[in-house]
């Protein structure tokens, strides 16, 4: 009968560090950074392989000088299994994203639009909440742009934290 119990009780343990360890599958949410964005974060392969896909938008204005800059594109990310919080994890990865710039100068009156390409990088901490679903990450994404006119090219980095609703575990 003490082994029994025993037994029970260990598969009860180990079916709990299961679900504990368990990680989230589909996750939508929101990205502050730049651009601000909403943010599709799924495992359509395995736990260790996301894609994220993003559709952003920014807005600056600058003494007369206006610019808005719309966004989409998406990254793939390889995500580790660090031994220090249950949950966390980092990831490194890559991508590409295409943008639209609009100009408009109030006090010349001329206004002009570009589209652009980006290629990232993506490294990052990403964190599911074990009892609520709920997942933030933070990340450092280091981007390259190619134009059109004249195949013009320039980086850009930024850092971007996301707060996202987990759909599916």
């Amino acid at each position: 009968m003490k082994f029994i119990f025993t037994l029970l009780l260990c598969c009860l343990f180990v079916g709990q560090a299961e679900v504990s360890a368990q990680e989230y599958k589909t996750a939508v949410g929101i990205r502050l950074g730049s651009p601000l964005a909403l943010s599709l974060k799924a495992f359509p392969f395995n736990d260790h392989l996301a894609i994220e896909a993003m559709l952003g938008y920014r807005n600056r204005n600058y003494f007369g000088y206006k610019y808005s800059q719309y966004s989409a594109g998406g990254l793939l990310q390889w995500h580790g299994d660090p031994q220090i919080l249950d949950g966390l994890r980092y990831y490194i990865g890559g991508g590409a994203s295409a943008y639209v710039w609009k100009w408009n100068d109030d006090i010349f009156g001329d206004g002009s639009s570009d589209v652009r390409v980006g290629a990232h990088g993506n490294i990052g901490l990403d964190y599911a909440f074990p009892d609520t679903p709920i997942n933030v990450s933070i990340d450092y994404v280091p981007t390259f742009f190619v134009g059109e006119e004249y195949l013009e090219s320039s980086f850009s980095s930024h850092y971007a934290l996301s707060a996202r609703y987990v759909l599916g575990r």
